[in-house]
C-alpha cells in the first residue's frame, strides 16, 4: 500500500465466515496486517453507509488524490483476488 500511496479498506465483521476466510487470502497474499484498514460492520457502520457498501466481507482500495480505485465484493477466488491487489 505505502508504494502507491493507495490504502487497503478491509469492511467485514470477526462473526463473518465469508470475511475470515478472504482476510487470510489477503494475508497469504503479502500484504503485512498493519497495512490494511479493517472496518467492522458491527462498530463501524457509519463509515459502511458513507463509502456505500451494503454486502461484507468488501475491499476497497482507496487513493488520497482519486478517492475509490477499485472495489472487490465477496469471499472471490485467490486468482481474482491477485488481479484486484494490482491495483494497491
Amino acid at each position: 500500500m505505502k508504494k502507491s500511496g493507495n490504502s487497503l479498506l478491509f469492511f467485514g465483521s470477526k462473526k463473518c465466515i465469508s470475511c475470515l476466510c478472504l482476510e487470510e487470502k489477503v494475508l497469504r497474499q503479502g500484504i503485512p496486517k498493519d497495512e490494511i484498514v479493517y472496518l467492522d460492520i458491527n462498530i463501524d457502520h457509519e463509515v459502511f453507509s458513507a463509502f456505500g457498501v451494503r454486502v461484507v466481507p468488501t475491499l476497497m482500495i482507496t487513493s488520497q488524490t482519486s478517492g475509490e480505485v477499485k472495489r472487490l465484493v465477496g469471499d472471490v477466488p485467490v486468482a481474482e483476488l491477485k488481479q484486484f491487489l494490482r491495483y494497491k
